[in-house]
C-alpha cells in the first residue's frame, strides 16, 4: 500500500466516524461507520480500479495537516477531555495552517519576488527553520503545532511520500481552505454571540 493510500485511509476513518455520529450517537455505530467507509473504498471498483486508488490518481497526496484536521474534527471532543485548553490549541493550529498556505501558495504562483516553495526541495535552510520552529513550539507547549511539524518532518526525512518537497507534507490546498473557512465561521459565530448578548 502506498503512502498516499494510507493517508487517504487515515482521512476516511474519522470522516466515517463523524458520519456514524450523524446517524446515531452510539460509539459502536460510530466505530462501525469509521471502519466501513475505508473498507468500501478498498473493495468497490470504479473505472477498473478501487475507489481508493481512483481517489489517489485524481487527487494529490494529502498532507499531514489534512489528516490532523480530519482527526481533530472527528475526535476533538475526546481530546478536549485529556488536553487542557484544547479549543485554543486547535484555533492556533488552524491559524498556522491558514497562514502557511496563504503565504506559500500565492508566492509560488508568482506574487512577490521570492518563492519559498523552492526551499522545500531538500533545502538545509528550510529543514533547519522547521526544526527550530518545532523546538520553539514544544518549549511553548503548543503541542498540536509541534505534532504537525514533527510528523511532517519525519515523513519528508524518510521519503515516505512521492514528493521531495517539505511543504507538500506540511500543508495542502484542501487543509488550508478548511482552516480558513473554520476561522471565518468561528469569527462570525463569535460576532453573533456578542451581538445577541448585547
Amino acid at each position: 500500500m502506498t503512502f498516499s493510500a494510507m493517508m487517504w485511509i487515515l482521512i476516511l476513518f474519522p470522516l466515517g466516524y463523524s458520519l456514524g455520529g450523524a446517524l446515531h450517537q452510539a460509539r459502536l455505530c460510530r466505530l462501525f461507520a469509521a471502519c466501513l467507509v475505508p473498507t468500501i473504498t478498498l473493495v468497490l471498483p470504479v473505472n477498473g480500479t478501487t475507489i481508493l486508488a481512483y481517489i489517489g490518481s485524481v487527487l494529490y497526496e494529502p498532507s499531514i495537516a489534512l489528516v490532523l484536521t480530519c482527526f481533530l474534527t472527528a475526535f476533538g471532543s475526546r481530546f478536549s477531555v485529556w488536553f487542557h485548553e484544547f479549543s485554543t490549541a486547535l484555533l492556533r493550529l488552524r491559524l498556522a495552517f491558514a497562514l502557511s498556505g496563504l503565504t506559500l501558495y500565492p508566492m509560488a504562483l508568482g506574487v512577490g519576488y521570492f518563492d519559498p516553495y523552492d526551499l522545500g526541495y531538500q533545502s538545509p535552510l528550510a529543514l533547519a527553520a522547521a526544526l527550530v520552529s518545532c523546538a520553539m513550539w514544544i518549549m511553548r507547549r503548543h503541542m498540536l503545532i509541534a505534532i504537525w511539524l514533527t510528523c511532517s518532518l519525519a515523513a519528508h526525512r524518510f521519503n515516505i511520500g512521492e514528493s521531495d518537497n517539505l511543504f507538500d507534507y506540511l500543508v495542502d490546498p484542501i487543509a488550508v481552505a478548511i482552516a480558513v473557512m473554520s476561522l471565518f465561521w468561528g469569527r462570525i459565530a463569535n460576532w453573533r454571540m456578542h451581538h445577541a448578548a448585547n
